[in-house]
């Protein structure tokens, strides 16, 4: 079943051992919100799915397995290169049917693929699933904060969002600079 989705470090299929006998009928790539990573999309989450749906997480880099990689702070960058990992895939002509669902930093992302998916006349999904997130052209007139202090971010998370202060400092120097990253290229609208 994972001839179905693109070899690259961008997609984690979300195995669930009860649907390896079950061939996929659509597929839902999820974009996950700011500072996280596909791993969000567990096998509970997916579980809430039919067996026929494939979970694709898409992976940014500096989280996850991608650690070691510099997150990017624009959302187009990271669709630059998202897209030129993936073209490819999703160049060909598939029978599989796909959905784009992403939440918030993760609606953002899903949008500008699948606006750049359309603009290249490329494979489309059959429908994008936005949630958390204002439709891109609208300002939500809300301070920016992605480059303030560490505490201070962190303070205005928890007010906005309802984000747990990290206060261990080695989860802080993992967890804080993807965050910051992501916030910055919403911050940013491009």
């Amino acid at each position: 079943m994972d001839s179905l989705y693109p070899k690259t470090k961008w997609f984690n299929v979300i195995h669930r051992p009860e649907s390896k006998a079950v061939k996929p009928k659509i597929q839902l790539f999820c974009f996950p919100f700011a500072g996280t990573s596909p791993y969000m999309f567990n096998i509970r989450w997916a579980k809430s799915l039919p067996l026929s749906c494939q979970v694709i997480g898409v992976a940014y880099p500096g989280r996850g397995v991608r650690i070691e990689e510099t997150s990017f702070t624009s959302v187009t960058k990271l669709v630059d290169n998202l897209l030129r990992d993936t073209r490819e895939w999703f160049s060909k002509s598939r029978n599989l049917p796909f959905f784009f669902y992403g939440h918030s930093y993760g609606a953002a992302c899903a949008y500008e693929m699948a606006r750049r998916l359309q603009l290249e006349h490329l494979a489309l999904p059959k429908h994008l699933i936005c949630s958390g997130h204002l439709p891109m052209h609208f300002n939500p007139f809300l301070p920016c904060i992605g480059r303030l202090p560490d505490d201070e971010l962190q303070e205005e998370m928890l007010k906005r969002y309802g984000s747990p202060i990290i206060t261990d400092p080695k989860i802080k120097k993992i967890a804080l600079p993807p965050l910051r990253a992501d916030i910055i290229a919403v911050e940013q609208r491009k």
